[in-house]
């Protein structure tokens, strides 16, 4: 009995914390994801969840990628541009997206946003040392 209920919990808890990644990237707004429409986020999360990567050409005609979903951890990373990396995080009252720009000084920016999408924060810093060649690939 004890093992039935630990593993409903493990399965709510699972479908729980799918929803609310999955929920976050398709309803975020087109001025927080100008690269991508609602469609595309939840066609390119769908098929990342089935372990499938599929490149999509976004709204600027470049070419935009789900590279990791952790439903763990709550998060995504999303390559929206060959010099933009975004990971998004969706914890319990905020939404964190980190930009990483790397064209060709690199940067930084994190935002926190609540479930409304209103801004509550942006901090912006720019790395001064250019990145090798190694570390952008490992980056990026």
């Amino acid at each position: 009995m004890r093992r039935l209920v630990l593993i409903i919990m493990v399965a709510v808890c699972t479908l729980t914390v799918r929803a609310q990644i999955a929920e976050v990237w398709v309803s975020m707004p087109d001025s927080v994801c100008p690269y991508l429409n609602a469609q595309q986020r939840k066609q390119m999360f769908d098929r990342a969840l089935n372990g499938v990567f599929v490149p999509t050409v976004n709204q600027l005609n470049g070419i935009s990628l789900i590279e990791a979903v952790d439903l763990p951890g709550n998060t995504l990373r999303v390559r929206y541009s060959q010099v933009q990396v975004t990971e998004i995080q969706a914890g319990n009252d905020t939404i964190v997206i980190i930009d990483h720009v790397c064209a060709p000084v690199c940067s930084t920016l994190t935002r926190r946003y609540n479930y409304a999408w209103m801004l509550l924060s942006a901090e912006c810093s720019k790395w001064d040392a250019e990145l090798t060649d190694e570390e952008k690939e490992q980056l990026f």
